[in-house]
């Protein structure tokens, strides 16, 4: 329905990381902005997993797992991919490379 609505996984420039729910009007946090040192700041590369099982979400960085919640808001959905730049009059370049989606279950 293109209205932003679902789970987003964050990082940011400066080294912080969050996990945040988009109810198509307001973005909310689940995981709130935290420092991580696994985060390559600037214009560093970062690679980021995103996992989203029934009401797990996980997030791991570079390698490194940094986050863990449980939220049932959103049972079923689309992937996207969104930047987002919090300062006027500045550009920002988000280059997405090498992205792979799986379709996965928990087993016993």
């Amino acid at each position: 329905d293109n209205s932003g609505r679902g789970y987003y996984f964050l990082i940011s420039g400066d080294g912080h990381y969050s996990i945040r729910w988009n109810n198509g009007r307001t973005l909310d946090d689940i995981v709130a902005m935290t420092p991580h040192e696994s985060i390559l700041q600037g214009q560093a590369t970062n690679r980021i997993r995103a996992i989203c099982i029934d009401d797990y979400l996980g997030l791991w960085i570079n390698g490194e797992f940094v986050a863990e919640a449980r939220d049932n808001r959103a049972t079923q959905g689309y992937i996207g991919l969104a930047g987002f730049m919090g300062y006027n009059n500045q550009n920002l370049t988000v280059t997405f490379d090498n992205l792979k989606v799986w379709n996965s279950t928990f087993s016993d």
